[in-house]
């Protein structure tokens, strides 16, 4: 428990008393802490807001063969691998071991709870449902990503809210409890035949074709291409990405252009033809059209503007 919140401590530089990290200062402000109600559940919650960027590598647990781990955000935008920044709207586990890099995000709330639940009793409850036996199975690799229920979002938001009680361990339990079994239930009442199944067995693929637009500096990618990547048809990509991003898959293209053009004009190495062209637009008015809309200025507007600030800083 301990050298989990020294880990946590190494960035935020704040003071450890007992379970609870807590910190304010110049990287931000909230807290860290850490529960272990019994052998078969942990538990942990951060709740901050962050004024400077931070990132390392993954804490590994000394437990960490033994334990499944369980992330929960509400719109806690995290860099997976150091460059994908995913908004987790939802519940996250997964038993692959992947030594990825994290990164937090600035000046937004980062709410997150971590549930750490005992392999035994995690499949133990799988095995309940048939369903859900199928394709949570120990000895197959599997990521799930499921979105949260208004129920597992009120849990969510109870254990984030409990600060002091002199039934403080007795009400964090209860809910992290509750808060679990709620979402296995929900797990169990899909239909594992449908797209959303495919989509939580995938979500890998998922932050690959994320990845993949943020990488493109050109016309946006045709979604079929996308959708094989994903392992996904067409729509259900298109229904799975709004779902799990919290935008359509042709807004996010759109905007991964338009804040590519604005760094093409910044550079300055490029007409706004060219920009436009290069972008894959259909002509320049029309990519001024999207500009203009999207940020209340033309592109040679703001191009201009760019360049004064620079030479009149």
């Amino acid at each position: 428990m301990k050298e989990l919140l020294q880990y946590w401590n190494i960035n935020l530089h704040g003071e450890i008393q007992d379970n609870i990290l807590k910190f304010d200062n110049h990287v931000g402000k909230g807290l860290v802490d850490y529960y272990q109600f019994n052998e078969n559940f942990k538990m942990v919650r951060v709740d901050a807001i962050l004024y400077q960027k931070l990132e390392g590598s993954p804490y590994v647990y000394d437990d960490e063969e033994e334990f499944i781990t369980i992330i929960f955000g509400d719109a806690s935008s995290i860099l997976f691998g150091g460059k994908i920044n995913i908004p987790l709207n939802g519940a996250l586990f997964s038993n692959k071991k992947r030594n990825v890099t994290w990164e937090l995000a600035i000046d937004q709330p980062l709410q997150l709870v971590i549930l750490r639940v005992k392999f035994d009793y995690f499949y133990k409850m799988i095995g309940k449902s048939q369903k859900l036996a199928k394709y949570i199975q120990s000895d197959k690799e599997y990521i799930v990503f499921e979105e949260m229920s208004l129920a597992i979002k009120g849990g969510f938001y109870k254990l984030l809210d409990i600060k002091t009680s002199d039934y403080l361990d007795e009400l964090l339990f209860s809910c992290t409890y509750y808060l679990f079994h709620l979402l296995i239930d929900q797990l169990s009442k899909k239909d594992t035949s449908s797209e959303h199944h495919e989509t939580r067995i995938h979500f890998h693929g998922l932050i690959q074709v994320r990845a993949m637009i943020l990488e493109n500096i050109g016309p946006p990618i045709e979604v079929d291409r996308l959708a094989k990547l994903a392992g996904l048809s067409s729509s259900g990509l298109r229904i799975q990405f709004k779902k799990t991003f919290g935008q359509p898959i042709y807004q996010f293209q759109q905007q991964v252009r338009l804040d590519q053009a604005k760094d093409l004009l910044i550079e300055g190495k490029k007409t706004v033809s060219m920009i436009s062209v290069d972008l894959g637009f259909s002509n320049m008015s029309h990519f001024a059209s999207v500009f203009k809309k999207a940020f209340g200025i033309t592109p040679k507007q703001y191009q201009k503007k760019q360049k004064e600030e620079l030479e009149n800083p």
